[in-house]
Order: structure tokens, then sequence, then C-alpha cells
């Protein structure tokens, strides 16, 4: 895990925990499995949130917003699994960017 990887963890545990004393402790306490879990949860997120709010993918006439959520959720863990390091690098900037 390297930086920048490191540091989106740390500021979804700073979030999460409220201070940043607490996150450095829960940071402390998680094994490289936990942090990578945590990763991808935020890059999936992040796709599935660029997906809906920018892009119309999946927005079909008849379908409820449900089932577009649903259907941009799939695609999502789809796109990350077939991600390369290169353009993971790249989400993992604008996420520590913006």
């Amino acid at each position: 895990m390297n930086i920048n990887e490191g540091k989106i963890v740390f500021n979804y545990l700073k979030e999460k925990h409220g201070s940043e004393r607490d996150a450095y402790i829960a940071y402390d306490n998680l094994d490289i499995m936990n942090k990578k879990i945590i990763l991808k949860n935020i890059i999936i997120s992040y796709l599935v949130d660029h997906y809906w709010n920018d892009t119309l993918l999946f927005d079909g006439v008849n379908w409820s917003p449900e089932k577009r959520r649903y259907r941009i959720m799939e695609y999502s863990m789809n796109q990350y699994e077939k991600m390369d390091e290169e353009d993971r690098e790249i989400i993992i900037e604008k996420i520590l960017y913006n």
C-alpha cells in the first residue's frame, strides 16, 4: 500500500471516528488486508458516484433509479476488477485531491 492509498484510508477513518487521534489508533490496528478492503470499497463508491452523477450510463426510459443504481454498482465492481495499476493511481489521486 503506497502513501496516497494510506492517506485515503486514514481520511476515511478520520471521517468515521470523528477525531484524528482515534483515526490513528484505528489505522494502526488494521492489517494490510483490511486496509485494502476499505480502499477497494472507497474506489468502488467513487466510481458509482461518478457514473451516477456525471454520466447517463444505464439510464433507461422505463428503469427505476434503484435498478439503475444496482446496474451501476455491478458495472463499477467489474471496472475495479479489470482496472490496471495506472488507472487505479489516477482514481486515487482524484479521490485524494478532490
